[in-house]
């Protein structure tokens, strides 16, 4: 064998091993990591795009909520007037009483007016077109239960509380 041979078999098998060893000890272990790191990436791409249709649901019902309850939540933002109240209701009650209800552990977001009512009526429809104004009110509303009625000669006394929520 020629010294020019034996040179070309040793860098050839230099060179071999060099390729090997590159590819064993750099890119095998980075290609490895790649794998790894590409999975890792395709699981938090499926969990966004999962995240992301919970969000798009909710925010769809969000808006339709919004929407259905326009009304309410505009009442509920309009600032609570007693003595509008007052005006526009006077014609249903012999006395009215309204107080705002201080409450420590109360959500300070809204405040809370207790009204307290007296009326005499003549037939239950006074009452439901008192009803009926609440439920056309420009605040937020609720009657509280019991309402107590007590028949009196030709007329029906009733008594009954309500609270007005509105917004801070």
């Amino acid at each position: 064998m020629s010294r020019q041979n034996t040179y070309l078999l040793l860098t050839t098998l230099f060179m071999l091993i060099f390729v090997f060893s590159f590819s064993y000890y750099l890119l095998i272990p980075s290609g490895k990591s790649f794998r790894a790191a590409k999975e890792q990436v395709q699981k938090i791409r499926l969990y966004t795009h999962e995240l992301q249709g919970d969000f798009d649901a909710l925010h769809e019902q969000y808006e339709r909520l919004k929407s259905d309850h326009k009304p309410t939540l505009m009442a509920l933002r309009k600032s609570f007037d007693p003595s509008g109240f007052v005006a526009q209701n006077s014609r249903f009650f012999n006395s009215l009483e309204i107080l705002e209800v201080q409450d420590p552990q109360q959500d300070q977001s809204y405040t809370i007016y207790e009204i307290t009512t007296t009326s005499d009526i003549d037939s239950p429809q006074n009452f439901y077109d008192f009803i009926e104004n609440i439920n056309s009110s420009d605040w937020v509303i609720e009657v509280n239960f019991p309402i107590h009625f007590k028949r009196e000669a030709s007329t029906i006394k009733s008594s009954f509380s309500m609270k007005v929520y509105n917004a801070l």
